[in-house]
């Protein structure tokens, strides 16, 4: 059965093709693009972790967990999302996906230095560009708001006005704290 004709009933036939051989990668994408085109988040990380055992390239594990991690946050399972990505960062410290998604996370449940470091480290990884100044107002942000660590803001900010010379933004962030 093709996706194209009856999605539903080839999913099922990908999932008994798992059963009978567990590493398919054919059935396993087949699936894991039903399971993301239906929102099926619970039945896309099951799959997923199932996955990880038949990977063996690191990369593609990695993609794999930051997948995970994406899917368990949909599900409600935080906890878990955020293992996945560490467990990521212990073998590859600058994994680009699993640093700006675990730092997001962390910023998100107010452990704000977790947050900072990770941060941090992905400023450091990117040398210009507008990833690089999201993450110097983020960063601003935290320093400001969250930590009240006004020295490191205006630190920040200085970088960021150097980013983005015609931006008022750090103009009024700078006369704000200051």
């Amino acid at each position: 059965w093709t996706l194209a004709k009856d999605p539903a009933r080839a999913a099922r036939a990908q999932e008994l093709a798992l059963e009978v051989e567990p590493g398919s990668a054919g059935a396993f994408t087949g699936l894991r693009t039903y399971y993301e085109e239906t929102e099926q988040a619970g039945k896309l990380a099951k799959l997923l972790r199932h996955r990880l055992q038949y990977e063996s390239d690191s990369e593609a594990a990695d993609e794999l967990r930051v997948a995970f991690a994406e899917a368990c946050l949909v599900t409600g399972e935080r906890a878990r999302a955020k293992t996945s990505l560490a467990e990521i960062l212990r073998k590859n410290p600058n994994h680009l996906p699993a640093l700006a998604l675990l730092g997001t996370l962390s910023a998100e449940d107010r452990e704000w230095r977790r947050a900072e470091a990770l941060w941090l480290r992905l400023r450091d990884l990117y040398p210009r560009g507008e990833t690089r100044t999201n993450l110097l107002r983020d960063l601003a942000q935290l320093y400001e708001h969250a930590t009240r660590d006004l020295p490191a803001a205006e630190a920040v900010i200085g970088d960021l006005l150097a980013e983005c010379p015609e931006s008022d933004e750090p103009r009024e962030a700078l006369v704000r704290i200051s």
